[in-house]
């Protein structure tokens, strides 16, 4: 160890030198700054989010989103199984404003409002258990709209909205229950001039009976894919994913991928961005570790989809059901275990991509640690920033659910838990170089720009020094 960090320290010495001076003056700023700041672990949640009225039963964190800021978080249980959607905005540093409460326009029913929920830019879309009908709501630049445009299709009990999803002025929703078998659909909504217009039905070109074609749904561009978690592929429930291509405005199938064993339940969460997807295989076996569940990552090779990944928790226990949530951001996936712990307190793993190969980093854990809290029920994340819905959570009244927002560490380089010296070491031997394993070119947060440079230290920085990002706290 000591050779080691001799040799990193000359490596590090002589890198520091060619630097110009502007650079060197930074450094030795941040360096001594650094040292004289208080740094806690890697995981530390941000804040804990709760509805502003909670009730008993509501299991607030039920179904999360997250873009640009500002999450959108399910109770579809409150007011008597109505239904409600908080929406929350980042203010400034350790602080999260709740903005408002979306209500189904039929406040009688029970119908189990907030069950899916997906937010991209100015739009929310929120999806029901029992309506079969969804909501989209929009943000005029001062306020969320209290009058939701509302879409259905024919068909009653179908669950038409049991999953959503929305990217840019597409919208996908599954319909699990659609058809008198079961087999399950998709449908495709597009705005036009001024309003959403209902485009296409997706369905398995195998149309098995029981698939619930529809369990997930997710969409980036051109791409969506849509899980059947009890597709009898071969044996029984074994679970598949469809994926179908945008070319001229329609939308056609691509190709299917089909779970490997009996009750694996393939397609019961999935999320696309990119190339890339990845597909929660919640009751998966491996090794002695029994139904733990893991989760797939497929890539695209400009011809068909590759399997790339196969992501799991190795302590996990018998039906700990990791991968019964699922998000994707670039190079950043967060797979949610709910039944983790002896106590069911559940749990989220962070795994983040380099040079082609996926590896484990930060684990996030319910702070409270009380038994059957479930979080990770639902995930989702953006950028720097990921959610967690921990939807039994007694925070408020009996089940009344929580979410937690976490800060996502890129800069942790070396992936001990911690932003520090040694990951500044790691980007100061790469510096200005193509970027080695592990890489230090974290900066753009879409991935990189192939060199380490200023715009990568700036991340580091702020990870370490906690400040200058309305996502990091305040030490």
């Amino acid at each position: 160890m000591a050779g080691f960090r001799h040799n990193l320290t000359i490596d590090f010495y002589e890198r520091i030198m060619a630097m110009n001076k502007e650079v060197i003056i930074f450094t030795v700023l941040l360096v001594f700054w650094a040292l004289c700041s208080p740094v806690s672990a890697g995981w530390e949640p941000l804040v804990e989010l709760k509805a502003p009225d909670p009730c008993e039963g509501a299991i607030f964190g039920m179904s999360v989103s997250l873009n640009g800021g500002t999450a959108v978080i399910g109770a579809p249980w409150t007011n008597n199984d109505q239904g409600a959607v908080y929406v929350f905005k980042v203010n400034e540093p350790n602080n999260w404003d709740y903005v408002t409460t979306l209500l189904p326009p039929n406040l009688n029913d029970t119908n189990w409002f907030g069950y899916s929920v997906s937010i991209d830019a100015n739009r929310i879309v929120v999806g029901t258990y029992y309506a079969d009908e969804v909501y989209v709501y929009d943000y005029n630049g001062t306020e969320w709209s209290s009058n939701p445009e509302i879409l259905s299709v024919v068909g009653s009990r179908d669950f038409f909205g049991f999953s959503v999803a929305i990217d840019a002025n597409t919208i996908v929703v599954g319909a699990e229950g659609d058809s008198i078998n079961e087999a399950g659909a998709a449908y495709v909504f597009d705005y036009n001039s001024g309003g959403w217009e209902y485009k296409q039905e997706l369905t398995d070109p195998d149309n098995r009976i029981g698939n619930l074609f529809g369990s997930s749904v997710s969409i980036d561009a051109n791409v969506i894919v849509v899980g059947s978690q009890r597709d009898n592929v071969s044996d029984y429930r074994e679970g598949s994913l469809c994926v179908f291509r945008r070319n001229g405005g329609t939308w056609s199938f691509e190709q299917k991928i089909e779970g490997e064993n009996r009750l694996d339940e393939m397609g019961r969460s999935v999320a696309i961005s990119g190339d890339t997807f990845v597909a929660g295989v919640y009751s998966y076996a491996y090794g002695a570790n029994g139904n733990a569940g893991a989760a797939f990552v497929y890539k695209y090779n400009g011809a068909s989809w590759i399997k790339e990944a196969t992501l799991y928790d190795p302590n996990a226990d018998t039906s700990d059901c990791f991968g019964n949530s699922v998000a994707i951001n670039d190079n950043s996936i967060v797979v949610g275990e709910m039944y983790y712990g002896a106590s069911n307190s559940g749990a989220a793993f962070l795994f983040e991509r380099s040079g082609g190969s996926w590896s484990q980093g930060q684990k996030f854990e319910d702070p409270s640690g009380i038994a059957s809290d479930y979080f990770g029920k639902s995930v989702a994340i953006d950028g720097e920033v990921a959610i967690a819905g921990a939807y039994k959570d007694d925070g408020g009244e009996t089940n009344s659910g929580a979410a937690f927002i976490f800060l996502v560490l890129i800069a942790d380089l070396n992936q001990d838990g911690i932003v520090n010296l040694e990951d500044f070491a790691i980007l100061a031997n790469q510096w200005l170089d193509v970027p080695g394993n592990p890489s230090a070119d974290i900066a753009p947060l879409s991935g990189g720009d192939n060199i380490v440079n200023m715009l990568d230290m700036k991340v580091l920085a702020e990870q370490w020094l906690r400040i200058g990002s309305p996502y990091i706290p305040s030490p």
